[in-house]
């Protein structure tokens, strides 16, 4: 998905090929997002400030240390990224990457009930699909890394 206002272009990544049309439809002036752009006037080439990659906590062996299957994911993005580094707004395509943990059972309940991560309690409990989810204490280093995101942003 990307989100887009005048001044900035934010990609949720969620697989490397969803990554590589993002970036394709940026600059294929044959693809919907420019045909559309060129009819409401905007010509000029919005540029990416963030890739923000998701569970790239799985299987940590520490903090702070994906293990090699996320490295080797990691790896894959920075690569297709170096591709299309021209729509970057860093000439080092990899200051534009932020990783975030898994947001597990409360990013389903924030999805499902509409409340955003920054507004979930741990341990409040709800009704997801007919499961009853619990809001982990982990969504306080959530709250922590969507902070830090915003703020780089």
């Amino acid at each position: 998905m990307v989100m887009q206002s005048t001044q900035i272009t934010v990609a949720f990544v969620t697989s490397i090929e969803a990554l590589r049309l993002t970036l394709k439809m940026l600059v294929d002036s044959n693809m919907d997002f420019q045909k559309f752009n060129a009819q409401a006037g905007i010509e000029h080439l919005p540029k990416v400030h963030a890739i923000v990659m998701t569970h790239c906590g799985w299987n940590r062996q520490k903090p702070n240390n994906p293990d090699s299957s996320t490295r080797f994911f990691i790896e894959q993005a920075l690569n297709i990224a170096k591709e299309y580094a021209h729509v970057f707004s860093e000439s080092d395509v990899s200051k534009c990457f932020y990783l975030l943990d898994d947001f597990h059972s409360s990013g389903r309940i924030s999805g499902n009930q509409r409340i955003p991560l920054a507004k979930l309690e741990s341990g409040k409990k709800y009704i997801v699909e007919g499961q009853r989810l619990e809001v982990n204490p982990s969504v306080d280093r959530y709250k922590r890394e969507m902070a830090n995101l915003s703020a780089a942003l």
